[in-house]
């Protein structure tokens, strides 16, 4: 009766909160998977420290994956108080910063000559890439998780109610509305929008994946990851939050509590699904998906049919980032700020380097052999892996 009250009021409280904020912070990992210890490894791989920044409040306070993002050699990032930055990728140099003193919760979004973040009040930012002067604001329905994307004249927009804006990228005003369900309780989080050709293609808490025609919004296809079972709310959840990748005319995306699956890009009709939970982002190269399992570990996929090619169990339990393919290597951090290089061949782990002392929850980025980290503290740190 005592388990069953517990479960109740937890489930209560987290739907007054909006979602499982829990999950993504360390305490809360506490009755998944233990962490497996580390053993000493041979280092083949060298792991160095390039140039750091520090780029504001950071995220640590409030729980919040904020993501770098790169492009023509410059590297942008916004913190939780609405500070946006843009550095040279090579030497670090400040190119510019805008205070917009907003309260970022999405980010960070770049295309079509914008940066563009989300604030918790639902308003999309929009700022010029080339000197960082506010260009437009939209107000949306709600709050933003995930960092907006833009192509082909149109921004794409995720709110936690369940709608997705496709925004006009001159001035912001909105085009299209695509509205699903929401769960009486879901992860907190967001998948950002995957924009691939004429579609935009997004997941949702519900499990479900929808293809929308960038232009117009039109209902292309949807397709379910997984499906909703279990005993109490917390073990239906099937919340969609690993953005899905495409690759050639495939299509890739995970869910928590539910399966890794490829499905074609143009139906949406699945090619075939392997069971994982995960709520992030997922890797995809020429012939491997990688996963980072919340209770195994680290998984290799075959791209073509699914099947495993290897599981790096030694980092089971340890509150993995989404994998990152950096160069000929994979690296994922852990929650005690450890970062990890794998073979991508085998999973051997190659190199390792305590990075700092705190939950690294957000998605390293790579360009090149060198691998971009937004700390949860506000510092932007360059590592070059291998030679």
């Amino acid at each position: 009766m005592k388990k069953i009250m517990t479960i109740v009021v937890l489930v209560s409280l987290l739907s007054a909160c909006g979602g499982l904020s829990f999950l993504k912070n360390r305490k809360a990992r506490a009755s998944s998977a233990k962490p497996v210890a580390l053993n000493a490894i041979e280092a083949a791989v060298s792991v160095k420290r390039i140039w750091e920044r520090d780029t504001g409040s950071g995220s640590a306070k409030v729980f919040l994956r904020l993501v770098p993002a790169i492009l023509n050699d410059t590297v942008y990032v916004a913190d939780s108080r609405g500070q946006v930055s843009a550095f040279n990728a090579q030497t670090g140099k400040t190119v510019w910063s805008t205070h917009t003193k907003l309260p970022v919760t999405g980010a960070t979004g770049v295309g079509e000559g914008l940066v563009l973040v989300g604030t918790r009040d639902g308003e999309v930012i929009a700022l010029d890439a080339a000197n960082g002067k506010i260009s437009w604001r939209s107000q949306l329905s709600s709050e933003i998780l995930s960092p907006p994307a833009a192509s082909q004249g149109i921004v794409v927009a995720r709110t936690v109610d369940g709608k997705v804006f496709g925004l006009a990228v001159e001035d912001g005003h909105s085009i299209w509305i695509y509205e699903r369900g929401v769960p009486s309780l879901s992860l907190r989080g967001t998948a950002a929008p995957y924009i691939h050709g004429s579609k935009v293609i997004n997941g949702f808490a519900s499990g479900k994946l929808a293809a929308n025609d960038l232009q117009s919004g039109v209902v292309l296809w949807e397709s379910s990851v997984g499906f909703s079972h279990g005993r109490n709310e917390l073990e239906r959840l099937i919340d969609v939050d690993a953005q899905p990748v495409a690759f050639g005319d495939v299509l890739y995306t995970a869910a928590y509590q539910g399966k890794v699956v490829a499905m074609e890009l143009k139906t949406g009709r699945i090619l075939w699904e392997q069971k994982a939970s995960t709520f992030n982002d997922i890797a995809v190269d020429d012939s491997r998906v990688f996963v980072s399992d919340e209770k195994t570990g680290v998984i290799a996929l075959d791209r073509a049919k699914g099947n495993p090619i290897w599981v790096q169990k030694s980092l089971k339990g340890r509150g993995l980032t989404a994998p990152t393919r950096v160069g000929e290597y994979l690296v994922v951090l852990d929650e005690l700020g450890q970062l990890h290089v794998m073979a991508v061949s085998d999973g051997r782990l190659v190199g390792r380097l305590k990075v700092g002392n705190t939950l690294t929850a957000t998605r390293p980025i790579a360009s090149g052999s060198r691998m971009f980290l937004l700390t949860p503290k506000g510092d932007l740190t360059v590592f070059q892996i291998g030679t």
